[in-house]
């Protein structure tokens, strides 16, 4: 109803909007997708396009030869028109990226190293202590680049 006073009474849109409770912006948009829709219309019968004027009669004959004379199929039409449509074509030839090459399984989770036990410890004149560098001993003596005091 705004979009029609505008047009046809040559109203304001500033004083139509606020009438009909719509935004200027929005009204601006109906209006010109109301012209371009009333400009874009194709006319399809005959008689329309003989009154419709013309700049040369050359345009207006082939034109209406063109209406006028009935076209027939060609086979290769006939028989696009009785194969299955694009569409129950598409429907079943789309396949999903799983059934073309399924998602690898995740390998299992790896195992994080922990705190080396006994790294810390404070060890005093004990057959522990003993024990410890004898360990550290036989380990240097096979390898002698490693330092000692690590």
């Amino acid at each position: 109803m705004a979009v029609l006073e505008v047009i046809s009474d040559g109203g304001k849109i500033r004083s139509t909007a606020p009438k009909y409770d719509i935004d200027k912006m929005t009204l601006s948009r109906y209006i010109q997708k109301y012209k371009n829709d009333k400009s874009a219309e194709v006319t399809n019968s005959p008689q329309e396009i003989e009154k419709a004027p013309s700049t040369s009669h050359q345009n207006e004959d082939v034109e209406n030869s063109e209406i006028l004379e009935p076209t027939t199929p060609t086979t290769s039409e006939a028989d696009s028109c009785n194969s299955p449509s694009v569409e129950s074509l598409k429907s079943t030839l789309i396949r999903t990226p799983q059934e073309v090459r399924p998602y690898p399984k995740a390998a299992p989770r790896k195992q994080k190293a922990g705190r080396k036990p006994g790294k810390t410890r404070i060890v005093t004149d004990t057959p522990e202590k003993f024990a410890l560098e004898e360990k550290y001993k036989k380990r240097y003596q096979k390898n002698p680049t490693r330092n000692l005091t690590k």
